[in-house]
């Protein structure tokens, strides 16, 4: 096969004239990457020309393999990260973010009298930390969608355990890199806070801890779900290899002499598995209308049918006033955002506020400290830790002002 000669891209513009010119096509063999087949007479159906198709080809951005058309793996990887749309989990790509990441602090932190060099670096820090938490939460989310299709789609037992166990392995990479970025964010917490006041990259940097919290309790449900489904296909396999031994005994008409066969089924009752016919039993005309008994009966069902003829339905009395009077219900619920407005302008630690906050109906402790809880947790940028601990009965708890 001749070598292709790719022709390289004038610019930006030239590339998305490109891809544009043959949108239909490039649908089309998108949906359908995960097949080894895509032929070149489909290709040229859906192409605008022939003249059209082989410019893709001159440019890379499509490869023709014989008489099959796929694309290039550049442009594959690209599609499939901004439309996460892919199945492959890169935990690679998060650990060389995080490595980038560190040496643009460093970078920044070296440019002292360079402002110019500092805006530089302090874009690539944010850019780093808004890839890395989203990369984070894609493979996450990744993950458990092929958790879920290796387990219900393959039905080969070996295999199924191997990817599974693969998963585990991703999964405790993923929680590697988490606790990495935890780290890092923690390390440099002054650099950012102090040496680096800039107000968006501490937003970004609250929704990067969001990231990682996600992130870590997915991977730990994540991790339960796989040791089940590692449990069930254990229990699949046992009864599976149970049941070819009993066959195999069954062909070599053994397997009364060389199993428990007859005993085991001997033990079981299986007759609540037939069908339940009800019998009715009919009585004779002479019977019922000759004995006492069945005199007797036909008084009592005569009675029955009689009462029901009869009985009407009484209409309930109108209801009164005091009845149609409105009620007030006070729910015992307290907005957590009106109570963090108030915190951020009443000057105090946000233990003592919260504690010491006067509601419209008594809270209890417990419920005291879920209120603190869901303030730290939904306005952990808007907080300033200052390090300092202090006790509260049997409670210790850090001293948390409002930025």
């Amino acid at each position: 096969m001749a070598k292709e000669i790719t022709k390289p891209f004038t610019g930006i513009g030239d590339l998305l004239s490109k891809l544009n010119s043959e949108s239909k096509l490039l649908t089309e063999m998108y949906h359908y990457r995960t097949r080894l087949e895509f032929s070149y007479s489909h290709a040229l159906e859906l192409a605008s020309s022939e003249k059209r198709l082989q410019m893709l080809i001159e440019y890379g951005i499509l490869h023709r393999d014989g008489d099959n058309l796929e694309i290039d793996e550049l442009f594959l990887r690209f599609f499939e990260e901004v439309l996460q749309s892919s199945e492959d989990i890169s935990n690679a790509t998060v650990e060389e973010n995080l490595t980038k990441l560190q040496k643009n602090i460093e970078y920044y932190q070296k440019e002292q009298n360079n402002t110019e060099g500092q805006r530089y670096y302090l874009r690539m820090i944010r850019r780093g930390l808004v890839v890395i938490g989203s990369m984070v939460r894609r493979n996450v989310v990744t993950l458990k969608r092929n958790i879920d299709d290796v387990y219900k789609t393959i039905g080969n037992y070996a295999t199924k355990r191997m990817r599974l166990e693969e998963y585990m392995q991703q999964l405790r990479s993923i929680s590697l890199l988490i606790d990495e970025t935890r780290k890092i964010l923690k390390r440099e917490d002054t650099t950012f806070r102090v040496m680096i006041p800039d107000e968006r990259l501490l937003h970004i940097i609250a929704e990067v801890h969001s990231d990682m919290q996600f992130a870590f309790e997915n991977v730990i449900e994540l991790e339960r779900v796989i040791r089940d489904y590692l449990h069930q296909i254990d229990v699949q396999t046992r009864t599976l290899k149970k049941i070819r031994k009993l066959k195999y005994l069954k062909d070599m008409e053994t397997w009364r002499s060389d199993s428990d066969v007859e005993a085991v089924l001997s033990r079981l009752n299986a007759v609540w598995m037939e069908r339940e016919y009800k019998r009715r039993i009919k009585p004779s005309l002479s019977y019922i209308t000759t004995t006492t008994e069945g005199i007797s009966v036909l008084e009592q069902v005569q009675k029955i049918l009689s009462k029901g003829r009869c009985d009407r339905r009484v209409a309930a009395p109108p209801l009164g006033k005091e009845q149609l009077a409105a009620l007030k219900i006070v729910e015992d619920i307290v907005d957590t955002d009106r109570l963090a407005t108030a915190f951020m302008a009443s000057g105090r630690d946000l233990f003592d506020f919260v504690i010491n906050y006067h509601y419209e109906t008594p809270q209890p402790l417990d419920r005291r400290l879920e209120y603190y809880a869901e303030i730290v947790q939904g306005y952990l940028g808007q907080l300033r830790f200052t390090g300092e601990w202090r006790d509260y009965e049997q409670l210790r708890y850090p001293i948390i002002y409002a930025r």
